[in-house]
């Protein structure tokens, strides 16, 4: 979920030509001269940069887990199995 999410961020930030929902921040326009004393567009960009930096981090954690719990359920599983043969041979 988190690497389409970072996906679907990255891509609409490219394809629309920063007038999208997620590049408007990062373009400076009439609107940004307009509303500069009411919104902090560099703040609300640096925001918007670091969410995708955020959901790259969470994918790679969930990787990372999701490795780990692999390899913890394969070692229980294997020592389950070595039991058996064991309890087979004696």
């Amino acid at each position: 979920m988190w690497g389409i999410a970072a996906g679907i961020l990255q891509s609409a930030k490219n394809d629309n030509n920063n007038e999208d929902v997620w590049g408007w921040s990062c373009v400076d326009n009439k609107r940004r001269q307009v509303f500069a004393d009411k919104v902090d567009y560099a703040l609300v960009c640096r925001m918007q940069s670091w969410s995708l930096v955020c959901c790259l981090i969470e994918v790679v954690l969930e990787c990372i887990a999701i490795l780990l719990y692999s390899v913890v359920f394969y070692r229980y599983y294997s020592k389950q199995r070595l039991r058996k043969s064991m309890d087979v041979r004696d």
